[in-house]
């Protein structure tokens, strides 16, 4: 049944047409929303959504969905430093933030200083820009970046061999002339007696 009037033009009743069964279609909202499961064209819309501060199109699709995965938690908590770690973590960089008060010398008042492990591949133009845009938007307002320190790491596998010997010195001496002597004594009412015997023991030879 059509709801258009008798003068309806033919585009207007082939647009009625076409979306007779839109209803119909099933839309489901709920993986809209999960990042695990969203659609990937729509990951960018998913992102923008849930206010995802950083973003860029050449993310591989399971970096895009982790990143949008944790804004919960980085909104959450964003202002702070565990913050500001979390998002940077995020990008894949292990980092070291050093408040003012914790700097030797003390630094300036609500300012700090990160520390990026950026590896041996090193830190190019966009990914720098990409780090400070991201230390921009979860900071808290009154704090401002006065240092940001690239340190870059190399891995490598060393062995090392430890070796131990043990064993017993013995000494073999020819054989030798051993004297056993053995003493006896008694004694009578008015007589005194003493016996003296010598053993002479020869050692045989191998």
């Amino acid at each position: 049944m059509s709801l258009l009037p008798n003068n309806a033009t033919k585009s207007e009743r082939g647009l009625e047409a076409a979306t007779a069964r839109l209803e119909q279609v099933p839309v489901p909202t709920g993986d809209l929303w999960n990042p695990t499961k969203c659609p990937t064209a729509l990951l960018p819309y998913l992102a923008w959504a849930l206010s995802v501060d950083v973003w860029r199109d050449d993310w591989t699709e399971a970096e895009q969905r982790a990143i949008i995965a944790k804004q919960y938690e980085i909104h959450a908590h964003k202002g702070t430093i565990g913050a500001l770690k979390k998002a940077l973590e995020d990008l894949g960089y292990q980092l070291k933030v050093l408040e003012w008060f914790e700097q030797s010398p003390t630094g300036e008042p609500c300012t700090f200083t990160v520390e990026a492990e950026v590896g041996t591949s090193g830190l190019n133009a966009v990914a720098q820009a990409l780090v400070e845009q991201t230390i921009t938007a979860t900071k808290n307002v009154r704090s401002h970046l006065s240092s940001l320190k690239l340190v870059g790491r190399s891995d490598g596998v060393g062995y090392l061999g430890v070796s131990t010997t043990a064993g017993d010195t013995v000494t073999l001496y020819p054989p030798v002339t051993k004297t056993i002597e053995q003493q006896s004594s008694w004694y009578a009412a008015i007589r005194h007696s003493y016996q003296r015997d010598i053993v002479t023991i020869l050692q045989r030879s191998a």
